[in-house]
């Protein structure tokens, strides 16, 4: 067991001092990860989180920190309401406790610079774990099971989760209790068959177990060899994520959706599977049937539409590209340019204003300049504008389309055509046209951010003045003003 846990720190730590934050419950497998690793001299914290779930809950936090006492090592608690927490968040009481419980190691991990975090799973949580993968529906990934050095995951990208005793068996950890005059508390809840684990453990195992004597080493080895064909794949799914995956997120990941076409199926269920899982921490599998339908979705015939995936997903088809959504799809969360329908803002002379949540404009005049005709030209960004009014008195405002908005395109020769079958040809996302910003004057559309300019409105004669606009997005904070 030493030589185990030894080997993986080597392997998952930098070296010099060996500083983590341990998960101790006060059970057989938590005190002896706790014991083995204070005997291999790494710098331990110890954690424990009081879930609120039993009465034996507050003698279990005393145990653990008299047990981090003896050691000499530092000892930090949290208490969490977990059945009323679950209850607000909709999840089960497992998940909301291990939620709950990894969020606090990581912090205290963050807080004291520690270079991980270690909990004390064993083969027989590992056997667990897969077929809870397998019943649920998963792919090659869940079928691996628990990683004994995870990163990145869910909590940090700089941060690994160690698991030191994955290769050791429930009834070694016992004996080494018995060897080592380690006396750990028996938690009750453990026989409580109403948690799906504990049907597993207590029920489904013994159950396969009179077809194969030999299950649970059998199938801790196909995670094993899962595990190894996963790796095999990897370069395969990361040179098509790449391919196929246009932008990424914190509520959406963007897909060239062609290109996702051309992917095998099994890749395709994996760049679903890794962007739902970036989406939503929470989420541990994603089911074959939903998988399916979303495949079916995605390679339709369809140039647009949307379907619910659950845990709070939506998938989302916009011509050639698909989104995959957190929190509901709309223009405000998606990094398109948008502000509210029906309002309308005065364009300042010189200056910025807000014109929505996350957009804010900018406006200056240049003067009559040889260099400002150099800036014209070289231009890179569609969201930013020079204009040139002539001899025109006019007074600019941004807005949102409205109905019978028209526009004369720059390189059309001046013929004007309806905005919306403008931003139809251009491809303008159907569900972003009715709040994307535009400028215009007189009821003409002049600028449409992104696009192009009006036609009328390009810059041709040095010795007249040209205005310059700057469509920026900005963050959530900086959205409090409309300072000019």
């Amino acid at each position: 067991m030493f030589n185990n846990v030894e080997s993986l720190l080597i392997k998952c730590l930098s070296e010099g001092e060996r500083r983590v934050v341990i998960g101790v419950s006060g059970g057989p497998d938590s005190l002896v990860l706790l014991d083995v690793l204070h005997k291999l001299q790494v710098s331990l914290i110890v954690a424990h989180v009081h879930h609120g779930l039993r009465q034996a809950a507050d003698e279990d936090l005393l145990f653990v920190e008299s047990e981090a006492e003896k050691r000499g090592l530092p000892f930090f608690a949290k208490r969490v309401n977990v059945p009323a927490l679950a209850q607000k968040t909709g999840k089960s009481i497992e998940e909301t406790g291990r939620m709950a419980r990894y969020h606090f190691l990581f912090a205290l991990a963050l807080e004291h610079q520690a270079q991980a975090v270690a909990v004390a799973h064993t083969a027989d949580d590992q056997v667990e774990t897969i077929l809870m993968h397998l019943l649920r529906g998963s792919g090659l990934e869940g079928l691996r099971g628990m990683q004994p050095c995870w990163l990145p995951n869910p909590w940090s990208t700089q941060i690994p989760l160690l698991r030191p005793l994955l290769n050791a068996w429930r009834i070694e950890i016992l004996e080494y209790c018995a060897e080592n005059g380690l006396n750990p508390i028996e938690d009750a809840s453990n026989q409580d068959s109403t948690y799906f684990r504990n049907r597993l453990r207590n029920e489904l195992i013994p159950y396969l177990s009179t077809y194969n004597p030999q299950i649970k080493q059998t199938i801790w080895k196909l995670g094993s060899v899962v595990t190894e064909d996963y790796h095999l794949l990897q370069p395969i799914f990361q040179q098509g994520w790449s391919t196929t995956v246009l932008q990424t997120a914190e509520n959406f990941i963007k897909i060239n959706r062609t290109k996702f076409r051309e992917q095998p199926i099994a890749v395709q269920r994996m760049i679903l599977r890794n962007a739902a899982r970036q989406l939503n921490e929470d989420i541990r599998d994603i089911g074959f049937d939903l998988l399916e339908r979303a495949l079916q979705f995605s390679c339709s015939n369809r140039t647009s539409g949307k379907i619910q995936l659950g845990m709070g997903l939506d998938l989302v088809l916009l011509e050639h590209e698909l989104w995959l959504q957190a929190g509901g799809f709309s223009a405000s969360n998606t990094g398109w340019p948008f502000m509210e329908s029906d309002i309308e803002f005065k364009l300042p002379t010189h200056g910025e204003i807000q014109i929505s949540a996350g957009w804010r404009l900018a406006a200056e005049w240049l003067e009559k300049q040889p260099e400002a005709i150099e800036t014209v030209g070289q231009n890179p960004d569609p969201y930013q504008a020079f204009l040139q009014p002539g001899d025109r008195a006019v007074s600019f405002v941004i807005r949102s389309r409205r109905s019978g908005d028209r526009l004369r395109p720059l390189g059309m020769g001046g013929r004007s055509q309806k905005l919306s079958d403008y931003m139809v040809n251009v491809k303008l996302p159907r569900m972003a046209r009715k709040t994307w910003p535009l400028v215009s004057t007189n009821n003409e559309v002049v600028w449409l951010p992104g696009y192009t300019i009006n036609h009328e409105f390009r810059v041709n004669n040095i010795t007249a003045r040209i205005l310059h606009l700057v469509l920026t997005q900005t963050s959530q904070a900086d959205a409090g003003s409309d300072s000019l």
